[in-house]
């Protein structure tokens, strides 16, 4: 199985060939590599990626299906991308709490 077949495997969303080539090449990997010849740390960075993509991703509506995320299933996609980062050792990838003015009827 490529690296791009995997992670087509785990997302439950239509995610862009061209958003697999540019993880890629920003975690500098062929994504039609096998995915048992990368080591662990590489596929932790491309799962952080994907899910990270998942937890920011709008939702879609087309041809009538439609695929959209609660803030419970984004919230789990978020906390996945923050445990694939860590266990790559990459810090930063993952935004932390955003502060904001939400008005006066909270």
């Amino acid at each position: 199985m490529t690296l791009s077949e995997l992670l087509t495997s785990l997302a439950p969303y239509p995610v862009p060939e061209a958003y697999f080539s540019a993880i890629g090449d920003e975690v500098g990997v062929e994504m039609d590599a096998e995915s048992t010849d990368v080591d662990n740390v590489v596929l932790y960075r491309l799962k952080a990626r994907l899910y990270l993509f998942l937890a920011t991703t709008p939702n879609v509506s087309e041809g009538g299906v439609s695929i959209s995320f609660s803030a419970a299933e984004r919230n789990a996609f978020l906390a996945l991308a923050k445990r694939y980062a860590a266990l790559a050792g990459e810090t930063g990838l993952v935004p932390g709490a955003t502060y904001g003015y939400k008005g006066e009827n909270l």
